[in-house]
């Protein structure tokens, strides 16, 4: 079942897609990105964004810092084409679109790792893009090295991620608005960090006799409640209080 969550993130994303990216191949990636449940897959397995929708919203976080990054951070400043930032913040992770699945235990979601093309990380986004549309050298760079000192290849004293990051800015501002996406804009599933507040939506439905009847939804499962309360009773989220008036 689709959350408001899910659907805002799908909707931000593909507007944010549409907009900025119109390379030959693009729209045909978007299809088949639809069409293997991106918008479904989570970010993580068990940090930031696990969750159905995760994924489709950290990449637009990822996109937007860095273009904050592109337009406020790099001195002396820099004009860079803003396909191109878009390109590298909404499909650094698209190596994610079958990284995870769903296993319950009892009503408890968790993901696990499927072991799908293990082809590595940033290598694998590579490769599943340049199936549909052409990337830069740049472009190539960045979102391979994404990962920066996290890569497993790096972490094994490869001297490459040194080399990407002195030739190309784009490599290493893609890592930031990264850290700062994981970091700052989302919530990590840890006790100690602060649980992310959803909005209740008010949905006034047709009720018996022809009475309307008010609903408060959570944006995070989509359930209905005819209270407006501070944890959805259904999924236990943290619920932002609707403001009236």
């Amino acid at each position: 079942m689709a959350t408001q969550y899910m659907i805002r993130a799908e909707m931000e994303y593909k507007k944010c897609f549409t907009t900025y990216i119109h390379r030959p191949g693009a729209a045909d990636l978007l299809q088949w990105m639809c069409a293997q449940g991106f918008f479904e897959a989570p970010a993580s397995m068990k940090h930031h964004g696990a969750e159905p929708g995760g994924l489709a919203r950290h990449s637009i976080n990822v996109f937007e810092r860095l273009a904050f990054i592109a337009a406020e951070a790099i001195k002396p400043p820099q004009i860079f084409n803003v396909e191109t930032l878009a390109v590298c913040g909404l499909l650094h992770d698209l190596c994610k679109i079958d990284a995870y699945k769903e296993a319950f235990e009892g009503s408890n979601r968790r993901y696990v790792l499927t072991k799908n093309f293990p082809a590595g990380h940033g290598e694998k986004s590579v490769i599943l893009i340049m199936r549909f549309m052409h990337l830069t050298d740049e472009e190539v760079l960045a979102i391979r090295w994404h990962m920066g000192q996290y890569d497993f290849y790096a972490k094994g004293g490869g001297y490459d991620l040194d080399n990407a990051f002195h030739q190309c800015k784009l490599a290493v501002m893609l890592h930031l608005a990264d850290m700062m996406a994981t970091h700052f804009d989302e919530t990590e599933n840890r006790g100690e960090t602060k649980e992310k507040d959803y909005e209740a939506e008010w949905k006034v439905e047709p009720g018996p006799g022809g009475w309307a009847v008010g609903w408060f939804v959570c944006g995070k499962c989509g359930k209905k409640s005819a209270e407006d309360k501070e944890i959805c009773p259904n999924c236990k989220a943290k619920m932002k209080k609707i403001k009236w008036g």
